[in-house]
């Protein structure tokens, strides 16, 4: 009976195990779109897969601490491993909630490049060779200036 137990504890813990290793792959693969969001994320993932291993160890452990120990040892472990469980899933999903939150990069907002505006002119104002002269109006929206 242990052996079908264990076999089956495994099997039921490969899928929310390949949904973590997949979720690690994709925000790995996201870091520069995503900054640090990603880096979040990752880390939560990261830390639910060490919570899934643990469970996984403990199913395996479980019936070795019972025939060794004794019920007082295994209460005693069996409150320890809940208290950790408990801090390793409620870490990671918190950690996957910042990174659904976490401002994220803009790729787009590069700073312009120095000779696309003067010195002494402000990063906002446009160069004095792309502004239309002050006494030409603009052209209207979609027409091209003549």
């Amino acid at each position: 009976m242990g052996l079908l137990y264990n076999a089956i504890a495994f099997l039921l813990s490969l899928l929310p195990a390949l949904a973590l290793i997949t979720g690690i792959i994709l925000t790995a693969r996201a870091r520069r779109e995503h900054g640090k969001a990603a880096m979040i994320g990752l880390w939560g993932c990261l830390v639910l897969l060490l919570a899934l291993v643990m469970r996984l160890v403990w199913s395996l452990v479980v019936p070795h601490l019972v025939g060794s120990g004794g019920m007082d040892t295994f209460q005693i472990v069996m409150l320890l491993h809940s208290a950790i469980d408990a801090l390793l899933t409620m870490t990671g999903f918190g950690l996957l909630i910042w990174a659904v939150v976490a401002r994220r990069a803009h790729p787009g907002a590069a700073a312009p490049e120095a000779h696309l505006s003067a010195p002494h002119a402000p990063a906002w104002q446009t160069p004095p060779w792309e502004a239309p002269a002050p006494h030409q109006p603009h052209p209207p929206y979609g027409q091209e200036p003549r």
